[in-house]
């Protein structure tokens, strides 16, 4: 890797650092044993023969490996982005499948401390309140003086100087407490949740054996020899928007592949016809195709049981024809329908059993166009669709190496950007011992 840019960082007067390549080596390594804690990792440094080899027989305290995981994300990034170049040059990525997931794991912050909505906007005007005091504070210093004792001009002197220290020290406190604050109430501002984490405003509650303050750490992995080759750590609960960037950035960082699998909560409008214009052949069930794949009862709806037209883009009956009339927006859910409307309800033998509304003509929405919907389910429900869908059981594997393994179950840091440095180490071991696994057994798929 070119070091030279952060190597610049470095340059100047002082003690010499340590070089990037030593902290690296030791946050690796450390990942690769499942040791997050920058004083652990410093210990190791002193007391194993392996960190003391890796390291040149250097010692960093602590602090000084907490500050190069906190100000060098970039760079821990672009060390991920290498091994993912590096398992390319070797032939170990395919990108003929690519399996997308996302699973929940615990941020540092305790369930009970929390605000409300509300709370939020009462802090916010107690801070104003409090700044507001401070400006009354200062203005009347500046118009009376607040000594008001009768002593020699020498004596006043000391003391005004005396109270200016002090003042001073107790100015720059409430200053940095009031910023602090300040920074904590844009965060819980932007989390858009009814209950927000005073620890860490930016985690979100979640499902995650029971209600609990989480992150969503999302994967794509080449199918092929299972190495990851996107992540990313969001505060969403639902994992539907996170189909397209972890895409993208598959792209970025090699092309796009030729197929995608991925579990019902990522099957959306949007993402089929992402798909679809990118000529990505997808296998994404619908809630009704999951629970037939898991060998369970299918509900089904209206729409299965008619016959869809795509020439014609309308669905057919034995009695007529229910054809597209417009398309709106459901404001509850956020997304674009279109709107079927029947031709000839009103003289159908069976309008009583098939139409509900009170104008007694049969209304059918889509929000999926229904040639993109109807073309998935039926792949999903084909073998070849099932077997391509199994594929997606190694994402399982690789949550469960990254949790059990290497310990991520639950966060170390605070802050969504510190957390995704955690998470980028995880999977850069991950990568690794994958890497060096297939090199030294020569299979793929094991």
């Amino acid at each position: 890797m070119d070091f030279s840019e952060i190597e610049r960082k470095y340059q100047g007067p002082g003690h010499p650092a340590y070089h990037p390549k030593v902290m690296l080596k030791l946050l690796i390594m450390g990942a690769i044993d499942g040791i997050r804690s920058s004083r652990k990792i410093a210990r190791m440094a002193r007391e194993n023969v392996v960190y003391m080899f890796l390291a040149g027989m250097l010692k960093p305290d602590f602090r000084t490996i907490s500050d190069f995981r906190k100000n060098n994300a970039d760079l821990i990034s672009a060390v991920f982005r290498k091994v993912v170049d590096y398992a390319r040059d070797a032939g170990l990525i395919k990108l003929g499948h690519v399996s997308i997931d996302g699973t929940k794991i615990r941020a540092n912050a305790s369930n009970k401390k929390y605000l409300t909505e509300g709370e939020v906007k009462l802090l916010e005007r107690i801070l104003e309140e409090i700044k507001e005091g401070i400006r009354v504070d200062e203005k009347e210093d500046e118009e009376f003086d607040p000594d008001g004792y009768e002593m020699d001009e020498k004596a006043m002197e000391k003391l005004r100087e005396l109270r200016r220290k002090r003042k001073g020290k107790l100015e720059k406190m409430l200053k940095e407490d009031i910023d602090k604050l300040e920074d904590k109430i844009e965060k819980m501002k932007g989390n858009k949740a009814s209950k927000i984490s005073t620890t860490d405003p930016e985690c979100r509650f979640m499902r995650s054996g029971g209600l609990n303050l989480c992150y969503n750490a999302q994967i794509s992995i080449d199918s092929y020899s299972g190495v990851i080759i996107a992540r990313d750590v969001v505060n969403d609960n639902v994992d539907c928007f996170q189909l397209i960037p972890q895409l993208e950035q598959v792209k970025a960082n090699l092309r796009y592949p030729s197929e995608v699998s991925a579990d019902n909560g990522y099957y959306t409008t949007e993402n089929l016809i992402y798909l679809a214009e990118k000529g990505i052949e997808a296998y994404i069930p619908d809630n009704d195709a999951t629970r037939s794949i898991k060998g369970r009862e299918t509900i089904g709806s209206q729409k299965d049981k008619l016959k869809y037209n795509a020439k014609d883009d309308c669905f057919e009956c034995e009695y007529g024809r229910i054809t597209f009339r417009y398309r709106t927006h459901d404001r509850e859910r956020g997304k674009d329908y279109l709107v079927y409307k029947g031709e000839n309800c009103k003289g159908c033998p069976i309008q009583k059993e098939c139409v509900k509304n009170k104008k007694g003509i049969k209304i059918i929405k889509c929000y999926i166009p229904e040639k993109i919907r109807i073309e998935m389910q039926g792949k999903m429900r084909g073998e070849e669709g099932k077997r391509k869908y199994k594929l997606r059981k190694k994402l399982e594997k690789v949550f469960g190496h990254i949790k059990h393994n290497l310990g991520l179950r639950q966060f170390l840091t605070r802050g969504i950007e510190k957390v995704r440095v955690e998470f980028d180490l995880a999977c850069i071991a991950y990568n690794l011992r994958r890497i060096w696994n297939i090199r030294m057994s020569g299979k793929i798929g094991e």
